[in-house]
Parts: C-alpha cells; sequence; structure tokens
C-alpha cells in the first residue's frame, strides 16, 4: 500500500511542481526497525471481555490504535481501532521529519 500511495504522491509534486515531505517513507523505515515492529494481537487481551479501562499492549505501534469512544447510538462505551491516526510517537516521527525538511542544511 505504501508504493501505491508514495507513487500517488510522486505524481502530484510532478505535476504542481511541490516538494513531498517524506514522512511515509520514515513510517516504513521505522517499522522496519524490531522497536517498532508493531506486534498485533496481544495474546493477553480477552476484546470480548474487555472493560472501559482496559486496552491490549500495542507496543511498537506509531498508529493510535485500539481505543475506547462512545457509541453515537447507544451512548456505552466500545473498543475502536485507529489505524490511521498516529499516536504519540507516530506525531513525534513525522514532527522530526517536517524539522529536518526546513533546517536541513541551514548554520
Amino acid at each position: 500500500m505504501h508504493a501505491q500511495i508514495k507513487k500517488a504522491y510522486e505524481e502530484l509534486s510532478a505535476r504542481h511542481g511541490i516538494e513531498i515531505l517524506p514522512i511515509g517513507d520514515a513510517f516504513q523505515a521505522a517499522r522496519a526497525t524490531p522497536e517498532w515492529k508493531f506486534q498485533y494481537p496481544d495474546p493477553n487481551f480477552d476484546r470480548k471481555n474487555a472493560k472501559p479501562d482496559q486496552l491490549p499492549n500495542q507496543p511498537g505501534s506509531l498508529n493510535v490504535g485500539w481505543k475506547w469512544e462512545k457509541d453515537a447510538v447507544t451512548g456505552q462505551p466500545k473498543l475502536v481501532n485507529d489505524a490511521a491516526h498516529c499516536n504519540n510517537a507516530g506525531q513525534y516521527l513525522a514532527a522530526a521529519v517536517v524539522y529536518e525538511s526546513l533546517f536541513s542544511g541551514i548554520e
């Protein structure tokens, strides 16, 4: 999936003459290291019987992952997976790429 997204962004960059910051590449590089290799599922987590104060262990994740939120219809807490948004580690990595892109070569 990363290769397809990268190709689409490269085409947009070429068409519009804009620079694309390599945040996706940084995520892919991080995920290739042992420290950031996401391990799923947590064998000690019982999703069906989980309570709102319980979350699975999500080591190596750069995304929010499992979280509790209120169901819009019932108002009851439900366990949902947010694999699209960055957690604190992912936000830090993205910010580091932006910083490097802005300030590399400046002395």
